[in-house]
């Protein structure tokens, strides 16, 4: 059904154009949600029937849902889950935060001022164009094999997207806004609060979504080569002994932090930022 259709029948039932705008929103939101779960479960269920039933697969090659079901009901109940799973996302937050408050703190101040500009830019380009992974050995070296070699690798690989954002946010900042509230004798502390920074929480909030694929990479990364613990350990070390199941288990809880991070994201960003989901809203 069209949107005039919609309105038109709702004006034939006497209904207001709000309320007729708030149904249309809800059945989105609501077919949203069932035709997501539904091909979920119809993913889940032609994956288990093609490696159980019709036994085309091998499940040591791709598992199978119930097996996975069953190597994670095992590591629950042994506690190895919840320690692997709590080390990384140790690992993580310390790493991602420090990335978010760096990296943002250094790109606004980039954007805004010159000359500090001119002289990061080049360090920036040369370290973000060199993988992560490059300066493993050497923050081993440097760090050992403990919390901070992890750390410190998650926040090179979190910081640069960040940075980046924080810094094309304040450039990208419309002159005319600032012209105009210098012109109504706005301080430089006043412009910087109520007109670029608000412009620039869109390219911030992409930043720390970025950074957060950047940080899991980059701590799963760190844990294959540089722990006895961890999910990318768990990882490594099932994949290594032939436990598909396993292994499945720390990657689908691997995407559960991805998930959870990015609704943190965007719930901040809608206590921040009101305004930015009432336009997507219209």
């Amino acid at each position: 059904m069209s949107g005039k259709q919609s309105d038109r029948t709702g004006s034939l039932l006497g209904l207001s154009p709000v309320v007729v705008q708030r149904i249309k929103k809800g059945w989105t939101s609501q077919e949203r949600a069932i035709i997501s779960t539904l091909s979920i479960l119809a993913f889940l269920t032609i994956w288990e029937v093609v490696v159980i039933y019709f036994k085309r697969i091998d499940p040591l090659f791709a598992s199978a849902p119930s097996i996975i079901f069953a190597a994670g009901q095992e590591l629950v109940a042994s506690g190895e889950l919840f320690r692997h799973a709590g080390v990384t996302l140790q690992n993580l937050i310390i790493g991602f935060v420090l990335a978010a408050i760096v990296g943002n703190f250094v790109g606004i101040a980039m954007g805004r001022m010159k000359y500090l500009d001119f002289a990061a830019t080049p360090f920036v380009d040369a370290l973000n164009a060199v993988p992560r992974i490059a300066f493993l050995p050497l923050i081993i070296i440097w760090f050992g094999i403990g919390i901070w070699s992890k750390v410190v690798l998650v926040f090179l690989g979190a910081v640069f997207p960040m940075l980046i954002n924080a810094y094309e946010g304040v450039r990208g900042t419309d002159p005319k806004l600032i012209e105009a509230a210098r012109a109504y004798g706005a301080t430089e502390r006043d412009i910087f609060f109520k007109v670029v920074f608000p412009a620039a929480i869109p390219f911030i909030v992409a930043g720390l979504r970025q950074g957060v694929g950047r940080a899991l990479i980059s701590v799963i990364v760190a844990e294959f080569f540089a722990s006895n613990a961890g999910l990318g350990y768990l990882i490594q070390f099932s994949g290594a002994t032939f436990r598909t199941g396993h292994l499945f288990v720390a990657i689908l809880v691997v995407a559960i932090f991805g998930i959870l991070a990015t609704y943190g994201i965007r719930v901040s960003e809608k206590r921040i930022a009101p305004w930015l989901h009432e336009r997507h809203a219209d």
